[in-house]
């Protein structure tokens, strides 16, 4: 991959931008529960989502004749699902969620697809933001899932199955699945604050934001885009 970021008009971190270049890395490897080339699908209709003319939240592309290609990998649910989760993410409701349950996709297998949607988000519009193209995705690896689940994850305070964090509800989201976890992790550590920081230390800073101004961004950021928590 070449350098990330290259052609930004403003100069990017190198830690951010390796964790960027990681992050893309991940996608292209199998996870817990899809394999590498579905995990980059999954980008890629993240980005088709993005740059298609808006849909109702109530309409899959699926059910529109010729808005995804017939050779798609993915399944149907799973393209729905994406394409909701990233352009009408404040629209979410647990019996969506449970609709997709019922057309076949497993609860860590949704964990794990919100993962990528994320983070696949964030990287588009970070690159959107610093006028730059969005990093280049190599070809899927060899290998299939492993089927790994966090060892005692059940459904409690979330929809999906969690484990206990002994922290804010935000961070259990995710956490039954492993690969989703170290995404989260990965980004949070370099875009917001690193996890050894993160309860103890309110004068942590980068040398850019002190705490305090990043958590005043963090707040309103959560605020406009209408974050549960």
């Amino acid at each position: 991959m070449t350098e990330p970021y290259a052609d930004s008009r403003y100069a990017v971190r190198p830690d951010l931008a390796d964790a960027h270049r990681r992050t893309v890395e991940a996608w292209a490897g199998p996870g817990n529960h899809w394999t590498a080339a579905e995990r980059l699908a999954i980008v890629s209709q993240v980005k088709r989502a993005r740059r298609a003319d808006a849909l109702p939240p109530w309409v899959g592309p699926t059910s529109v004749t010729g808005l995804i290609d017939d050779d798609e990998i993915l399944p149907a649910v799973a393209v729905d699902a994406v394409w909701r989760l990233t352009n009408h993410p404040g629209t979410l409701t647990e019996d969506w969620y449970r609709s997709v349950l019922d057309r076949g996709i497993t609860a860590e297998q949704y964990v794990e697809l919100v993962s990528v949607v994320a983070t696949a988000t964030c990287l588009e519009v970070f690159a959107a933001a610093i006028g730059a193209e969005p990093l280049p995705l190599p070809g899927p690896a060899d290998g299939r899932p492993d089927g790994m689940t966090s060892p005692g994850a059940e459904v409690s305070t979330h929809w999906v199955p969690t484990v206990p964090s002994g922290g804010a509800n935000v961070r259990k989201a995710l956490s039954a699945v492993p690969v989703a976890v170290e995404a989260w992790q990965r980004l949070s550590a370099a875009q917001y604050v690193p996890p050894e920081a993160l309860v103890n230390d309110l004068a942590w800073s980068r040398g850019a934001l002190d705490r305090m101004q990043v958590e005043l961004l963090a707040a309103r950021t959560s605020l406009l885009n209408e974050c549960f928590y």
